[in-house]
């Protein structure tokens, strides 16, 4: 804990957020961990998703994850770390950036399962940040498995 100065806010003073979203894919899901993941019972595609994840990195225009209802005019955000873990039956998805869209984290993670469970070809996520015509983000994932991880000042 540390003195801060009477202007800083814990929003926007921010430099970096990370985000995890817990998906637990395949059989049945403890029903201590059911409330914290997305229980997706199919299988999917880890390495198709590992390589989904490196599209998001850099300065991107966002707006094709961002839910509607927004008033977020700039929609540009930078992600400098993007990547999913697997562990067992559980896959984490960790996105660090400078800020978020409204669903942001929610419509990457439903795009991703999307891909992995080949209802979305590879690249879509490119695609759909490079505005190519006839791309969208993918459902919106459920809100349980969301986590806001670390904030870095």
């Amino acid at each position: 804990v540390s003195e801060v100065s009477k202007d800083f806010h814990a929003r926007f003073d921010a430099r970096f957020k990370i985000y995890r979203y817990f998906i637990y894919s395949g059989g049945v899901v403890s029903p201590f961990r059911s409330r914290y993941v997305w229980h997706f019972p199919w299988e999917l595609d880890y390495q198709i998703m590992k390589k989904e994840c490196e599209y998001l990195i850099g300065r991107k225009d966002f707006r094709p994850f961002q839910a509607r209802g927004s008033g977020v005019k700039d929609t540009v955000r930078r992600v400098t770390r993007a990547e999913i873990r697997r562990k067992g039956n559980e896959m984490i998805f960790e996105i660090q950036a400078d800020g978020f869209l409204y669903k942001m984290v929610r419509l990457i993670v439903g795009t991703l399962v999307e891909i992995g469970r080949e209802k979305l070809h590879p690249g879509w996520i490119k695609y759909t940040l490079e505005g190519k015509k006839g791309y969208k983000s993918g459902p919106c994932a459920p809100p349980q498995g969301l986590f806001l991880w670390k904030v870095i000042y």
